[in-house]
């Protein structure tokens, strides 16, 4: 007769064994419980009932309330790591690091890192930093050049080259927006240094600015050369060849050159004034010595001519008292082969003598009877 149901009154403690009762012989439904629902999601409470588990467990563990040993893991050992294991007790285990980790050797903030010597060790630079907006690389102040950033190419043909591209857009355009500098390998192994950037208004990207060649020579490619500084120039010290007579040198630098025109005007001491058909003056001023040329038509005058004349409008003046011209001549349609004058500056108008002396008289002769001319060239020092 089979045991359809027993008592649990009936059963002494300890008499059904796990080999008493067959595999699969017991199921859910042979479960007499007090409430709830059996199915994949619930789970059998001590107190007979069926419930379904948490979402979430909102516990936290209070600060150091785990401890290693609660990790029910092998017993832990300095300079080890935990580990996951599910052949462990616990799941986990205690392990040794893996052989071959780095250690940062001196480090500071911003400090960048390079391998050292020994692979295993990483090295802090003192002297290369980046704040995340500045790269500085800075050394003891030695002479030779030991802070630098080096660029270099395996090309060797000619044409090969490396460089820095600064862009100063977000655009994304290649060799847009920005400046280059770079170089330029020679077929015979010679270096030649560039700078390019992009116009003002440009629309076709870099433009070369600057080159230095092998024979390093400078060469304004594009634009010109900008002293940007008052009585800047050229310095010329460089050069040997100074003066070794009686005399000394008092500057080697070449800083200023003009080039244009002025109006020369007939003046004189009487108080005569003219009008003219022709008014032209040119002048080249390099350093400190001026050339000048000039040309005057006269049409007519008013008021006395007799005075002494002379050419005022120059564009400079001289600071010495007797500077002399040259070529200075005086035309008038009663002169067929015209006059020639001695002229001297003085300041910033051109007296006008006779002959060929200063000793003769001032020149009074400059309107005789209408359409005359009058043209001189020459140089004179300026301060």
């Amino acid at each position: 007769m089979a045991l359809n149901q027993i008592v649990s009154e009936g059963i002494k403690d300890g008499e059904v064994k796990n080999a008493d009762i067959a595999t699969a012989s017991v199921d859910i439904n042979d479960i007499n419980t007090s409430s709830g629902t059996a199915g994949n999601t619930t789970y059998l409470r001590g107190d007979g009932q069926w419930a379904t588990p948490p979402d979430t467990d909102t516990t936290t563990p209070a600060d150091a309330s785990v401890t290693e040993a609660k990790l029910n893991a092998n017993a832990p050992t300095n300079d080890h790591i935990l580990t996951a294991d599910d052949t462990a007790a616990g799941g986990f285990k205690w392990a040794a690091a893996a052989a071959g980790g780095a250690t940062i050797n001196n480090a500071t903030e911003n400090e960048l890192v390079t391998v050292a010597s020994t692979t295993t060790q990483l090295d802090a630079e003192a002297n290369l930093t980046f704040d995340g907006e500045q790269l500085n690389v800075t050394h003891a102040g030695t002479n030779t050049p030991e802070n630098q950033i080096v660029l270099q190419t395996s090309a060797v043909s000619d044409g090969g080259g490396s460089g820095i591209f600064l862009k100063n857009s977000g655009s994304t355009t290649e060799n847009r927006y920005g400046s280059r500098i770079h170089t330029i390998r020679e077929n015979n192994g010679a270096s030649v240094f560039v700078i390019s950037n992009e116009k003002h208004g440009g629309t076709t990207g870099l433009t070369e600015a600057v080159r230095i060649d092998a024979n390093q020579n400078v060469k304004v490619s594009a634009g010109n050369l900008v002293i940007g500084t008052n009585a800047k120039g050229i310095d010329f010290t460089a050069n040997t060849d100074d003066e070794s007579g009686a005399g000394s040198v008092s500057a080697e630098v070449l800083n200023d050159y003009e080039r244009g025109t002025w109006t020369p005007t007939i003046v004189e001491s009487g108080g005569a004034s003219y009008t003219y058909g022709t008014q032209d003056g040119w002048y080249i001023k390099i350093g400190d010595l001026v050339y000048v040329a000039a040309y005057i038509k006269i049409t007519g005058s008013s008021g006395t001519t007799s005075a002494n004349s002379a050419i005022s409008g120059f564009p400079f003046s001289t600071p010495d008292a007797y500077n002399c011209f040259s070529g200075a001549y005086h035309y008038s349609v009663s002169e067929a082969g015209g006059t020639p004058k001695v002229m001297r500056l003085n300041g910033t108008q051109l007296e006008i003598f006779k002959k060929h002396e200063y000793s003769h008289a001032a020149d009074n002769e400059i309107w005789e009877n209408g359409n005359e001319r009058f043209g001189f060239g020459g140089v004179f020092h300026t301060a």
